[in-house]
């Protein structure tokens, strides 16, 4: 295959939810995911029904100009797109997230991983086995999902407060954890809750208060808190306290490697 020809490669997994002990309906997941991050660059696709830039129902998908990221209900995807249902049980307990790497970002990472080799290592290298690596498809699934759903498992706000109060750190600290969590629980995601901060008029206090975001999200996946907490109704409703979070069999999958 020439490498002219490849216009995108997506590194994929798929999550099975009976992995992880799941007695919850994949609604309530579907839509924590969906309050997930949308890093600097990326957005949803615009809706014409309702006019503003929104993922389908089912999935949270986000764009750039090299890097698409998708992450959807497989059971959904399968209703949308196939007309035979032999094995679509199956696939009722499968969450895929997709990193759609466009021919741009292929030939960066091309770029990269040749920078520092010597003539004969060039010589010998197989571009096209270092892109379909099970290396780079870990690295991209790793990196581009703690970035967008993040680490950690989902608490009812009321648990993740209290994790944070008995945690080692500062009270100082902990206050601005506290503080993190209520506000993306109060705005309904993290991109929301970081616009917010956004529209702050005093240009000092947003930086500020930016920060102070970013370090309480890399304080709670240390802590293996997903800074989205549960909906209160919703989590009650169904008697979930917790839902674990998906990056756990993928962990179990790399320490099986």
């Amino acid at each position: 295959m020439c490498l002219n020809s490849i216009k995108r490669i997506d590194y994929c997994i798929n999550f099975d939810i009976r992995e992880l002990g799941y007695n919850c309906d994949l609604d309530i997941l579907i839509e924590l995911l969906r309050r997930g991050n949308i890093p600097y660059n990326y957005k949803e696709p615009y809706d014409i029904i309702s006019r503003r830039r929104k993922s389908k129902d089912d999935s949270f998908y986000l764009e750039s100009g090299s890097i698409n990221i998708n992450c959807y209900s497989k059971y959904a995807e399968w209703l949308a797109n196939h007309s035979d249902r032999s094995g679509i049980e199956e696939s009722f307990f499968v969450i895929r997230f997709e990193v759609q790497c466009e021919r741009n970002k292929v030939r960066y990472e091309l770029g990269k991983a040749i920078r520092f080799m010597s003539e004969e290592e060039k010589r010998k290298f197989s571009p096209l086995k270092y892109l379909l690596s099970d290396e780079m498809s870990i690295k991209m699934v790793w990196n581009y999902f703690t970035q967008v759903i993040m680490d950690g498992d989902y608490y009812l706000l009321e648990d993740a407060v209290g994790k944070a109060k008995n945690s080692p750190f500062s009270q100082p600290r902990q206050e601005r954890l506290i503080k993190t969590l209520e506000r993306i629980a109060n705005r309904q995601g993290i991109d929301n809750a970081r616009k917010h901060i956004v529209k702050f008029s005093d240009e000092d206090e947003k930086k500020k208060e930016l920060r102070k975001f970013d370090w309480s999200l890399d304080d709670l996946a240390g802590m293996g808190i997903n800074p989205v907490c549960l909906p209160r109704r919703k989590g009650k409703e169904n008697g979930v306290k917790c839902i674990p979070g998906l990056l756990r069999s993928f962990k179990k999958l790399l320490n099986g490697l």
